[in-house]
């Protein structure tokens, strides 16, 4: 081949993998914004407006959102499971059809028992479009540029926020709930048919590298097959005796629990306050489009430094928010609402990516089906602790100062982290 050739064939492929492997992060962040509205974000509107219909309380809900997190993670292991084998596209299909499908039905439920059934199978369905199969394909695609990666994919969680809050908020309340949810459905449904055509599993599937690395066929093809049908010797049984595992679990699933006790009672907290919805909603949209600097901020903090560094940082800045939240005026409500906005862009961020630059993209689903159980298993106590607090004091601030305590603990434990078992690095070089 001649040398100007070769210069047109590497510009061809730089060129397609920034087409199509920077639209993989556009999928996974509309993955991300369907899993957050569902699952998290959505409940600010769906409790008051269930309390509102049917009479069922806050207290109920959220406990009945706790257990949907808990029975749910089963559908963490499965999915994570099917990904390992088949990739996580035709996963991702599968998931969009059972999700829309859950949601319809949601919206027909009026006791506490639909509610909390409903909301269990939701959570179920969603872990094929959530974080295993978006981080999988994340991980897949990107290795040094992982964290801007992972910054860019993850905006969709505070768009969920920002986007999805309002959205269900004025169909509910120009229609019904029902009607609401069977939108919502039929909107979620009809994106599997364009994830069908949209979605590669790996660089690789289109003839690319990793990074768009400066590979040859030949190595091209010996990814290719290492991803598609890793050797793995992470077991079950060694991965749940591995510190890293434990410490990387535990840290975030904690993380997990704050952002889920703020963002999830952030509206009606703001009620109690005088707010109407409509604006409480508008403060909550307000620290979601701050969520979206603070998502490529994390990343950007994550490719600079380390995904250790930014993430202790990350537990100081939630710190100081919780510690705003408690001050209860209003005087401080905007800055409360800026730092909880900046933090709302970093744990789906950070988290996937330690993940990946511990274990490695071959690694990372087999890995992180046990991840994934052990943070679903923590993170719904973010309900359970707000539930409680209001339930038993009428306030969330019993609730605040113990997500005070995990987010301490969270940053103990992710300075700990310390071994390196990423075999990719050896093939791309360290970021």
């Amino acid at each position: 081949m001649s040398e100007a050739a070769a210069i047109s064939k590497t510009g061809s492929k730089k060129s397609k993998y920034f087409a199509l492997g920077w639209s993989m992060t556009i999928h996974s962040a509309l993955m991300y914004f369907i899993t957050a509205g569902l699952v998290a974000d959505g409940l600010n509107v769906v409790i008051p407006s269930y309390e509102a219909a049917y009479g069922i309380t806050r207290g109920q809900m959220n406990m009945a959102a706790a257990a949907a997190g808990w029975i749910g993670i089963i559908g963490v292991f499965i999915f994570a499971g099917i990904v390992m084998k088949k990739g996580p596209k035709s996963v991702t299909i599968v998931s969009l059809i059972l999700a829309g499908i859950t949601v319809i039905i949601f919206g027909q439920m009026k006791t506490i028992t639909g509610f909390a059934l409903c909301l269990i199978a939701i959570r179920f369905v969603v872990s094929g479009i959530g974080f295993t199969t978006t981080n999988t394909l994340v991980s897949n695609w990107f290795i040094k540029k992982r964290g801007i990666a992972f910054g860019i994919a993850t905006i969709g969680l505070p768009l969920a926020t920002a986007i999805y809050v309002p959205i269900a908020s004025i169909l509910i309340q120009r229609f019904s709930i029902g009607t609401a949810f069977l939108i919502i459905g039929i909107v979620i449904i009809a994106m599997a048919p364009i994830t069908y055509f949209w979605i590669k599993n790996t660089p690789e599937e289109a003839g690319l590298s990793p990074d768009n690395a400066d590979l040859s066929d030949e190595e091209i093809a010996r990814l290719k097959a290492e991803v598609e049908s890793p050797a793995s010797d992470w077991t079950v049984a060694k991965l749940l005796k591995n510190k890293e595992v434990w410490l990387i679990s535990l840290s975030y699933g904690f993380l997990f629990v704050v952002t889920i006790g703020i963002v999830t009672q952030l509206v009606p907290r703001m009620m109690d306050q005088g707010y109407e919805m409509n604006k409480a909603v508008g403060y909550l949209s307000a620290a979601a489009v701050i969520g979206i600097i603070g998502s490529y901020l994390w990343g950007w903090l994550d490719q600079k430094f380390s995904v250790r560094s930014a993430s202790v940082v990350y537990c100081i800045w939630y710190i100081i928010a919780i510690g705003l939240l408690l001050t209860g005026g209003k005087s401080t409500t905007f800055l409360a609402i800026f730092f909880v906005g900046i933090a709302l862009g970093g744990i789906g961020n950070l988290s996937p990516s330690m993940v990946a630059y511990t274990f490695g993209r071959s690694e990372f689903a087999s890995v992180s089906r046990i991840i994934g159980v052990i943070v679903g298993i923590v993170s719904p106590l973010g309900f359970a602790i707000m539930g409680i607090s209001y339930d038993k004091t009428q306030s969330y601030d019993t609730g605040y100062m113990v997500l005070i305590g995990f987010a301490v603990v969270a940053a103990v434990l992710i300075f700990l982290v310390r071994k390196n078992y990423n075999p990719d690095l050896e093939v791309i070089g360290s970021p």
